[in-house]
């Protein structure tokens, strides 16, 4: 397993590539007067916006109109599409520590909050095992404490 300990975001690392049975572990925590920080898999260094996106996982404190959401999408060819929004409760809270665990599976993505919460998100692009997206980006909000991976 390799680990870095960021200080601040953005925080970009170059995976190699994205392929089933990777797994990242994101520690940290929301910052007091967190408005969002979101977590990606791009095709850029420069993330989401920028490129084509495998999965973005966007969780929202206080962000325009939403409040306390996270929001699951992916982003081809320039056009985002449908966000996936559905969740049973909010697991973060600002300045409280939390533990994301993002699991790569050959059908998509799964993402565990403090070892409870559970979200799948499907792969939408057809292509396996989505050699093109090489970047993990993790920006916004939040004071990290490590990113481990695992091959």
């Amino acid at each position: 397993m390799g680990t870095r300990s960021p200080q601040s975001t953005p925080f970009v690392h170059n995976l190699g590539t994205l392929h089933a049975g990777q797994q990242i572990i994101i520690s940290g925590m929301p910052r007091s007067n967190a408005s969002r920080f979101n977590i990606s898999f791009d095709n850029s260094p420069n993330g989401p916006g920028s490129s084509d996106t495998a999965f973005v996982y966007d969780v929202r404190f206080n962000f325009g109109t939403d409040k306390q959401v996270i929001v699951r999408n992916s982003q081809q060819y320039g056009c985002w599409g449908h966000e996936e929004r559905a969740i049973p409760h909010f697991p973060f809270q600002t300045e409280k520590f939390f533990e994301i665990t993002v699991n790569i599976f050959r059908g998509g993505f799964r993402v565990c909050v403090n070892s409870g919460d559970v979200m799948e998100f499907k792969h939408r692009y057809k292509e396996q095992p989505l050699p093109k997206f090489c970047y993990l980006r993790i920006d916004g909000d939040v004071q990290l404490s490590k990113v481990a991976f695992k091959q």
